[in-house]
Parts: structure tokens; sequence; C-alpha cells
């Protein structure tokens, strides 16, 4: 395996073309061994969690049980703390809630599809709300799957585990693994989330 053929681990260059790997996470390591060890930390590092909810409790809750089930989970209580921490700390997972104050989920989603972020992750609107129009408004905004609160254990279980033996996180195959996991359909864009 090249650099060139790896589609997971790699940023975009200054033109977003000719991925490469940051080797200075791999000191002295030619590309051959730095490679297979990337990988391997992708792989048995727990997936990073970030649940964006102004209640409190729900948050908290889901970050433990997050936690509980292996993640590194972060929490925090608004949109706009949410979107600050996208880049900071990286998450393989957002879960948003849509009902909150001052920017809503559906902002909040917007504002971290245009961050131009230079990792990849599932972008899960988690809300009490499961309205037709509330899942296509969610589509519309960038959410990648849509969850009902209270989200099945098995469906945060079988994101988790994507996301611990999918590295390539949001490549088509990657969601389409995940949709199919989850009983989800087709939306535009080559995108699956709920229906």
């Amino acid at each position: 395996m090249t650099i060139d053929q790896l589609d997971i681990l790699t940023k975009p260059d200054a033109k977003g073309i000719a991925p490469t790997i940051d080797k200075r996470s791999y000191p002295g390591a030619s590309d051959e061994e730095a490679i297979p060890t990337a990988i391997e930390s992708l792989l048995t590092s727990p997936p990073r969690v970030l649940v964006i909810d102004d209640d409190h409790d729900v948050a908290d809750s889901l970050g433990v049980l997050l936690e509980t089930l292996g993640a590194t989970a972060r929490v925090v209580y608004d949109g706009l703390s949410g979107v600050a921490a996208i880049d900071e700390f990286k998450p393989s997972i957002v879960f948003c809630d849509l009902g909150m104050p001052e920017i809503d989920g559906y902002e909040t989603a917007r504002r971290i599809r245009q961050g131009g972020h230079a990792h990849r992750f599932i972008l899960v609107a988690l809300t009490g709300w499961g309205q037709q129009d509330t899942r296509r408004r969610a589509r519309q905004v960038g959410f990648d799957i849509h969850l009902t609160k209270p989200a099945p254990i098995e469906e945060i279980e079988t994101l988790l585990s994507l996301a611990r033996t999918d590295a390539p996180m949001c490549s088509a195959s990657g969601l389409q693994r995940l949709t199919n996991a989850l009983a989800c359909g087709p939306i535009v864009g080559g995108i699956s989330a709920r229906s």
C-alpha cells in the first residue's frame, strides 16, 4: 500500500488534492512503516464522539453511555460550543440535538458542514422530533443520520462499531454500510440517512 492509495489518514493539500499522511506523528518512519502504524492506531483507538445537546441530563447521560461502550466522549451544551469543538476534538461521530436555544441543531449542522474541516465524521441528528419534515430538513442542512430519542442502544452500538472498524468513516462505502446496518434509505447526494 502506498500513501496515494490511502483513503484514510489523509489530508488534502492546499489545492484539496494529493492526499498525504502526516508523518510527524511517526518520526523517522518510512511510508511503508508509517502507514500500517497509523492504520493500527485508528483501528485500536476508541472512537471519538461529540455530543451537542442543551439538556444537560440527556447530554451527560449519553456521554456516560458512550464511554461505557468504549468511546471517548466530549459533551457540550450549545451549538456554538459544538461547532468550536469539531476541529479541536476531531470526533468520528457527532450527535446533535435539533431543539436548542440560540442556534438550533439545524444551524449548528449547517455551520459544521460549512467549516471545511480537515477530518471526516458522521453527523447524527439525535432528537425527540421524528416527523418527516424534521428528517427532510435535517438532510438538507447536512446530517448523515437521523435518530429519534430515545435512540435504541443497538443503533448507537452500530455507529460505534462502524467507527471502530471502518477507518474511511464518511466514505461512500462506510456510510452505505452504516445505513444498511441501521436499515436506512438513500437520500440525495449519495449520502444515506434514516428515512
